[in-house]
């Protein structure tokens, strides 16, 4: 899935509304789906970057990621990664790391900002990187995710600060997820996901969520 998340773009942002109504935001998209559903040239683009994903999962498990310019090579494409080399090292280093010293989404925040010579707060990144990880559990969070559940990241001058803002942020996105995914309108998402767009495509729930809110981005213009 090609995803781009423009960090001063993002950062800049305040949070405006509560996460409370992500819930009723995610049934308005089933609503929405249920209205106008998928064209065949989108459901065939989504198949095409789930076999990506899953190709960039099966390596994950497999190779050493940072010392592999293959493996490389298909992540930083699927999530357009445009870093220069030495941020890239480090990013890496820590996927790699994260194989076999778990860490939280906040840790992972705090250790990106550190070794970064421009202290950025990567979230989106974070939350790609702990998403690679556990894919079961956490969702990758981009500038398509935050449109469509009509939400903004806190915005503080105040690194530490903003880090611990945006950590709890994430976790409410993620129990959202989950709690919305065995809802009634949440078993109906995935069921859509396995009969329209790539049947048998054994990802997790929260992935099939993920890929729709991507590819939610393109309504009006042809769906």
């Amino acid at each position: 899935m090609v995803r781009e998340l423009g960090a001063a773009h993002l950062m800049a942002a305040r949070l405006e509304k509560p996460l409370e109504s992500c819930e009723e935001r995610l049934d308005r998209l089933v609503d929405d789906l249920r209205e106008n559903d998928l064209n065949r040239s989108t459901r065939l683009k989504i198949h095409t970057y789930v076999e990506k994903y899953k190709t960039i999962m099966h390596l994950y498990r497999k190779v050493r990621v940072s010392q592999d310019d293959g493996f490389k090579k298909l992540y930083k494409g699927f999530y357009k990664v445009r870093r220069g080399e030495p941020w890239c090292k480090t990013y890496f280093s820590e996927l790699d790391k994260l194989k076999r010293h778990p860490m939280t989404f906040r840790k992972i925040l705090q250790e990106l900002c550190l070794l970064d010579p421009k202290h950025r707060v990567e979230s989106s990144f974070a939350s790609k990187m702990l998403a690679t990880r556990y894919p079961q559990k956490y969702p990758p969070i981009d500038q398509w995710v935050l449109k469509n559940l009509d939400e903004r990241l806190p915005h503080t001058d105040n690194k530490k600060r903003k880090i611990e803002e945006i950590s709890q942020w994430y976790t409410r996105v993620v129990k959202c997820y989950h709690e919305w995914l065995v809802t009634k309108k949440g078993k109906w998402l995935v069921d859509f996901f396995d009969r329209r767009i790539c049947p048998n495509s054994r990802i997790p729930k929260v992935k099939k969520l993920d890929f729709i809110l991507w590819q939610a981005r393109s309504r009006g213009k042809g769906r």
